[in-house]
């Protein structure tokens, strides 16, 4: 998943209690821009003495979303509900998914969501979580950059396209997003808008884009960090690193070949990278 789950927890857990079962819905935020990603993690919780089986039936977990006026949104298709698996006794599952492409979000404002699942344990019987709600925000354009890159269809011309550079509040902080569209005002397609990370307010980041259209991308997001992001022709994280000042401020440089580099500062791996770094375990070692 393209924002790194984790740098703000702001789970929202709402439970109903059927018998046996409880369904709880997650959300690690509660405000997003329109067409990024919704992710929401659904929490099945059996208080069965026996296994259950889950996901085995098409439609066997449904979401039902309402605007702020309380009318269903439109629908794009149904959820992908994934592989069959089983539940044991007395234990806990979480599964994610991405709303977006399914559900119309693309209008600022309030929206409901619930969820419900099926199992043929006790068949026809559906468990309802309750309600969560989320906040769709209209971003503040930062720069745009455009760019011709390659078609993905042999033989097809190149296509142009659009980065936007955007901002919002997400819980009273600034958080920086990259959307990726086709350059139509306004857009026909939308390929992604990806999540970059929290910045501070008056942060200037910096954003250019390399000869595969790859963009780059450089913003301070603490007092002492700041992150460089890799973001692909359709809006795809590739990196995230995080850098630290020190006595020198880093800043981005490209240099006469073209090529991106960070001058300044010292590259300190943290958790909000992507990859996530593999920390080496501190072992005994010899004196």
């Amino acid at each position: 998943m393209g924002i790194f789950r984790g740098w703000i927890l702001c789970i929202v857990l709402a439970p109903v209690v059927y018998g046996q079962l409880t369904v709880r819905l997650g959300a690690e935020r509660d405000n997003f821009v329109p067409n990024e990603p919704v992710i929401l993690d659904v929490f099945i919780i059996s208080e069965h003495n026996r296994a259950i089986v889950l996901g085995n039936e098409p439609g066997w977990i449904k979401f039902s979303v309402l605007n702020g006026q309380g009318f269903p949104v439109n629908t794009i298709g149904p959820v992908p509900s994934g592989k069959l698996f089983v539940l044991g006794s007395r234990k806990t599952v979480m599964k994610g998914f991405n709303l977006a492409p399914y559900f119309d979000f693309a209008e600022p404002g309030e929206y409901t969501i619930r969820a419900n699942i099926a199992t043929t344990n006790w068949a026809p019987k559906r468990f309802y979580s309750d309600a969560i709600k989320i906040q769709v925000v209209r971003p503040k354009d930062l720069g745009k950059r455009s760019r011709s890159v390659a078609s993905f269809a042999p033989g097809e011309p190149p296509e142009v396209r659009r980065y936007t550079l955007q901002t919002t509040r997400v819980r009273g902080k600034s958080h920086l997003f990259l959307r990726v569209s086709d350059n139509q005002e306004p857009a026909a397609k939308i390929y992604n808008v990806q999540p970059l990370g929290s910045m501070v307010h008056h942060a200037r980041p910096k954003f250019d884009l390399d000869d595969e259209g790859v963009v780059h991308i450089f913003f301070q997001s603490h007092q002492r960090q700041y992150f460089y992001c890799r973001v692909s022709p359709v809006g795809k994280l590739l990196q995230r690193h995080t850098w630290l000042s020190e006595r020198d401020r880093p800043f981005i440089h490209r240099d006469r070949q073209g090529n991106f580099k960070i001058q300044g500062g010292r590259r300190a791996p943290g958790a909000g990278d992507f990859p996530p770094p593999r920390f080496s375990r501190v072992g005994s070692g010899k004196n």
